[in-house]
């Protein structure tokens, strides 16, 4: 559903430290509460309420027009990294799983459908370079491969896999997509997905203000600077190069921002608008 790829969030991880270092929980100056929507020019609408405990978000409630649509919980591990996220539509429930070191090695999405998509992730050197998704069953067009991961990675917000799994054929028993990651200074450049002859790229430029979904989750040790995991900025524009059986297209695509010192309070995409509050 496209709601739940509206927003992703940001994880950090440190590239410098090695197994015996200690994760630090998120502990943001600015922290979302409330989202609101206007789409389409029809009204401002409250879309999200965020609550937190301390530095910990506990719940996410979703809103269509007054009504409380469902509510998302967030459990965390002992080094407040975020390790469940439950109650996404259905019985739904998305597992994160870290490795010896700290890193993110597998995100497991269990759907209402008895569906399950594994995300592995792999590293070159200390950065993100590859994750790797596999579905037990074919997904149908209309859904999303990037909601379980929008706490990790925002630029998969943006990735839409629907044409390509369009021409998946529906009697296949599962699917595999391959994504490769480029990364220029504190920003993912560059996302290359791949599902045999079927490849989208996509490039990213970004603003120079803070996102206010880095750091979410806790993932970096101490707040050191070279990360696995940054998006420390805003996209302002992305391009994605579509190719398929010896065609190719290209899209290009604006994303506009207000902003409150260093931080959005509105962003505008298409014939959207969302607007960020703070506590």
């Amino acid at each position: 559903m496209k709601k739940m790829t509206l927003l992703l969030a940001v994880a950090l991880f440190a590239v410098t430290f090695t197994s015996c270092q200690k994760t630090e929980p998120y502990n943001p100056k600015e922290k979302i509460s409330k989202i609101y929507l206007d789409l389409g020019g029809v009204g401002k609408s409250l879309f999200e309420v965020w609550n937190w405990d301390g530095k910990q978000l506990k719940t996410i409630e979703y809103y269509i027009g007054m009504s409380n649509f469902y509510t998302e919980e967030f459990t965390y591990n002992k080094n407040g990294q975020l390790q469940k996220v439950e109650g996404a539509g259905g019985d739904a429930r998305t597992e994160y799983i870290y490795n010896k070191f700290g890193r993110l090695h597998k995100i497991k999405h269990f759907d209402y459908d008895e569906n399950t998509v594994t995300y592995t992730f792999e590293y070159d050197d200390n950065k993100l370079s590859e994750i790797i998704i596999v579905s037990t069953k074919f997904i149908e067009p209309d859904k999303s491969i990037a909601a379980p991961v929008k706490y990790v990675l925002p630029e998969l917000s943006f990735v839409e896999t629907s044409e390509m799994l369009s021409n998946i054929p529906a009697e296949r028993g599962g699917i595999r997509l391959e994504l490769d990651i480029d990364w220029r200074g504190n920003n993912i450049s560059e996302i290359e997905v791949e599902s045999g002859e079927y490849k989208e790229k996509y490039y990213f430029k970004y603003d120079d203000k803070l996102s206010p979904l880095r750091n979410f989750w806790g993932l970096d040790f101490g707040g050191i600077n070279d990360n696995i995991f940054v998006n420390k900025n805003n996209i302002v524009e992305y391009t994605v190069v579509t190719s398929y059986a010896g065609f190719s297209y290209t899209d290009t695509k604006y994303i506009s921002y207000t902003y409150d010192g260093k931080y959005p309070v509105t962003k505008s995409h298409g014939d959207t608008i969302e607007y960020y509050e703070y506590e």
